[in-house]
């Protein structure tokens, strides 16, 4: 009887065998499928936190080249900000002596008690195209002596036009001993021939 109960219960056995088989599969098959699921989903916030972390770095650039091109134009900025400061206190300066050497008040030549005296005299070239076409002739040189004794400014010019820039040219070399007025030196207007002629 036992051998035949044991016989009988044999395809039990196999078909739960059978049975646990294909649980034990699906088992595994799940474990597989969520492991691999957990796997991609750490993959996926890895590179998640990957981006996150590149487009930190990129912002962080982007500031730190926002904050030296800030940088670079505030210091071009000072650096013109000093040029017109130092331009305008250059044109004050010279505004100042302008305004000064016009207070100087120029004498006339006449009310000097003393007259300036030659020291240095420089003899004008002879234009070339003046010796080609035998041109002479005398040229009156306009020129302000300063209190120094040197000439400051050329005034007007007379006589043959040819003549003009030469004899402008060596009457600014022209020193003197400088007007005096009350025992001051003074600045005043004289004039200087200059005679251009053929050997």
């Amino acid at each position: 009887m036992k051998s035949v109960e044991q016989e009988q219960q044999k395809p039990r056995f196999k078909w739960l065998a059978v049975v646990l088989g294909v649980a034990a599969v699906f088992l595994v098959g799940g474990i597989v499928s969520v492991v691999g699921h957990a796997e991609q989903q750490r993959q996926h916030v890895a590179a998640m936190d990957r981006q996150r972390q590149e487009q930190v770095a990129l912002e962080e650039q982007r500031r730190e080249q926002a904050a030296l091109e800030k940088q670079r134009q505030e210091q071009v900025a000072l650096e013109k900000q000093r040029r017109e400061e130092a331009a305008l206190e250059k044109q004050r300066q010279e505004q100042a002596e302008l305004e000064k050497q016009q207070r100087e008040q120029i004498v006339e030549l006449w009310k000097v008690e003393k007259k300036p005296v030659i020291t240095k005299r420089v003899k004008p070239k002879y234009p070339a195209t003046a010796q080609k076409a035998n041109i002479t002739g005398k040229v009156f040189v306009t020129a302000l002596i300063g209190k120094d004794g040197k000439v400051e400014e050329i005034g007007k010019i007379t006589g043959p036009k040819v003549f003009h820039a030469v004899a402008k040219a060596a009457a600014l070399q022209w020193e003197f001993t400088p007007a005096m007025r009350n025992d001051r030196p003074v600045r005043v207007w004289v004039s200087l021939p200059f005679t251009f002629r053929l050997k």
